[in-house]
Order: structure tokens, then sequence, then C-alpha cells
């Protein structure tokens, strides 16, 4: 797997996911994906569980701030600034509730939600620079937003990220979805959480990874066989045969096989 030493600016970085069980969440995705992981402790943010992929860090890991919160993954967005971006945040309508927090040699962080509702987090590299392996089975391939405007999520995250106008395309609902690129790459996903949604039942929008695998049927009865569910089954699309899952702390995800 060829590593990756560096993330764009205004591109999907890293992912992590908050769990109200650690050790539940960390045999499922060592099942499913073959990860392994070691633990990290920090004088800021205590211990901190890292995802690797044959050796190479691919995901983190680590409990709910707050019981009364839903297990969700973070998506984290490389900039050069996290001050500067939190204040295009801010400018677009977004909010910023942590703002520049120096991780010591790592980094700098910041999490904040747009104006949809969906948080999310950007990543000021310093030693850390994020996944240092994409696009490969089993790996991150790009994020997912699910939000009920569309047009003002392009606004918002074309102020905030740079990102241009997303191509159309039919997604795993069969709705119309949006992809942005960067550089030629996919970078995120766009699909609008119309009616009969989960949103529509009170979910609010959503940032989700999107992860690359080698065979999107058997990945999911695999999914299901360790206790996740299935909320969109696999279906073809233009970029490759999807589902949608939640894992066994229902957090969501997706999973994908890209085409050769």
């Amino acid at each position: 797997m060829p590593q990756i030493t560096s993330h764009e600016p205004g591109t999907p970085s890293w992912v992590e996911l908050n769990s109200p069980d650690v050790g539940a969440s960390r045999a499922f995705y060592r099942a499913l994906f073959g990860w392994d992981s070691y633990t990290l402790v920090d004088a800021v943010t205590g211990e901190y569980e890292i995802f690797t992929l044959g050796g190479s860090e691919v995901a983190g890991l680590t409990p709910l701030a707050d019981d009364s919160l839903s297990s969700t993954w973070t998506c984290y967005f490389t900039v050069d600034d996290v001050a500067e971006t939190a204040a295009a945040i801010r400018e677009a309508g977004g909010q910023v509730f942590v703002d520049g927090l120096a991780l010591g040699r790592m980094g700098r962080m910041a999490l904040a939600v747009d104006t949809e509702g969906a948080g999310f987090g950007l990543w000021e590299p310093g030693q850390l620079h994020g996944s240092t392996v994409v696009d490969e089975a089993n790996t991150v391939c790009w994020v997912e937003l699910a939000c009920r405007d569309t047009e003002a999520a392009q606004d918002f995250y074309g102020h905030v990220l740079g990102w241009k106008e997303p191509a159309e395309f039919r997604g795993v609902t069969g709705d119309t979805s949006y992809l942005w690129r960067m550089a030629g790459r996919p970078v995120a996903s766009l699909a609008h959480s119309g009616p009969g949604s989960p949103e529509d039942d009170g979910v609010p929008a959503r940032w989700i990874p999107c992860f690359a695998v080698a065979d999107c049927d058997a990945c999911a009865s695999e999914a299901v066989r360790l206790g996740a569910g299935v909320t969109a089954p696999c279906a073809d699309t233009p970029h490759g045969r999807c589902a949608e899952l939640a894992d066994t702390t229902s957090a969501p995800m997706s999973i994908i096989r890209l085409p050769s």
C-alpha cells in the first residue's frame, strides 16, 4: 500500500469513531476490516485508540464524551490554518465549539458545526498528517454528508474549504447526490435527506465515512453477521457498488467497491 505523507488542504484526512463501547467497536472493526490498533496516551485527550492496517494509521477511536450522545464518526479536514478556517466557518454561518486546540507536536484541531447542523473537524497538521493510507480496500475513500438543504451545504463548504460546484450522480438510495473532487480525486459526497429518510425522524444532518472494500455484498453480509445493521442495501452507482450500514453501536457508515 502506498504511504501518504501529507493531505492537501480541504481534503478529508482523518476519521474518528466516538463510541459508547470502545471494546465492542474495536472488536467489530478488527473483525470486519482486518484492522489492528494501539493506544496513545496524551495529556490533553487522555487515551486514544489508533486503528491500523498493515502498520498504517487509518482511523481513530475514542469514548463518547457524554453518555447522552449517539455513537458517531467525526470527519476531519486538513487546513493550512485552523484559526483562519474557523473564522471562515463563522462568516459562513456555522459554529465553532473547539477552536485551535493544540495536541502537542501532533498538530492543532477544531470542532465545528455547519449551517445544516452536521458536525465536523479541522486538522492543522504538525507531526501527524492524518491517515497514512486511503483509497485502498478497508480504508477511507471519501466522506459523505447527508442534509436537507444541499444548495446551502454547497455554498458553506465552498466558502470554508474552497470546494467547487460538485457533479451530480444517482446515489445508493436512487436520489440525486453530488460528488466533490479536488485534483481529480473524489473527496466528499452530498446527499439530500428528503421525505422518508431517517433525518425526518429527528436524526440530524451528519458526516459519515465511506470505506473502500473488495466486495460490497460480502462485506455487508459479514457486518450483519458481526451484529451491524444495513440501512441501505448494496446497489450499483456510477462510482461503484455501495451500501449504508449502522455498526454495532449504531454509528452510520458506508462501504463501496470502487471500479477496478
